[in-house]
């Protein structure tokens, strides 16, 4: 068994001793830092993907269908990118908040 001194009266304590015996004084546990798994961070980089080719192509078929051919359809096309990718990354952010507290 390992033993460790207690903070304040030295008295050697079983690791697993909650509270000294001697002093009364509560041991601090270690506590260890919970571990996010990568997929909680390759899921919202996969939405923002997702969105932006998505937008991209909501664009380019908007443009198309309009007769867009040339000049604004850039903007259009842009427009859908950004658009895309700013709702694919607020699905992300949420899916990585809710994903965090589901672990807690």
């Amino acid at each position: 068994m390992m033993e460790q001194p207690c903070r304040t009266c030295g008295t050697p304590l079983d690791v697993n001793t909650a509270v000294c015996p001697r002093c009364g004084l509560p041991r601090r546990r270690a506590q260890r830092r919970q571990r996010v798994p990568l997929l909680a961070y390759g899921i919202p980089f996969l939405f923002v993907t997702i969105g932006t080719l998505l937008g991209w192509f909501v664009g380019a078929l908007s443009a198309f269908i309009n007769g867009i051919m040339h000049g604004p359809i850039n903007g259009i096309v842009e427009a859908g990118i950004i658009l895309g990718a700013l709702a694919g990354g607020v699905a992300g952010w949420l899916y990585y908040r809710w994903y965090v507290r589901r672990q807690v």
